[in-house]
């Protein structure tokens, strides 16, 4: 639940981070976003994409959730979502 609670918080970051410089951003600090303890997000974005896994560091690393916007490649791990915009977790995730 932490894990996608985080990558919500992450969308809306972004969404705001584009509607403000009309480009997404895969620095955090840029986002003002900081993980929950023991969460680890990783960003890659572009100017017209973004995509963020996140996976908590006490699980195995194939459990966690993925989420995709814009022109960026869906996540491979821990788990691809099948639609830009949905946060899709690894089944223990539901």
């Amino acid at each position: 639940e932490t894990i996608r609670s985080d990558l919500e918080n992450l969308q809306a970051l972004q969404e705001a981070y584009f509607r403000d410089h009309g480009e997404y951003s895969g620095n955090p600090a840029d986002l003002t976003f900081t993980a929950s303890e023991k969460v680890s997000v990783s960003i890659v974005a572009t100017p017209t994409g973004w995509s963020g896994a996140a996976t908590y560091e006490e699980f195995q690393t194939d459990f966690g959730c993925a989420v995709f916007e814009g022109s960026a490649h869906p996540p491979r791990t821990p788990v691809t979502p099948s639609n830009p915009g949905e946060i899709r977790c690894s089944e223990v995730g539901q």
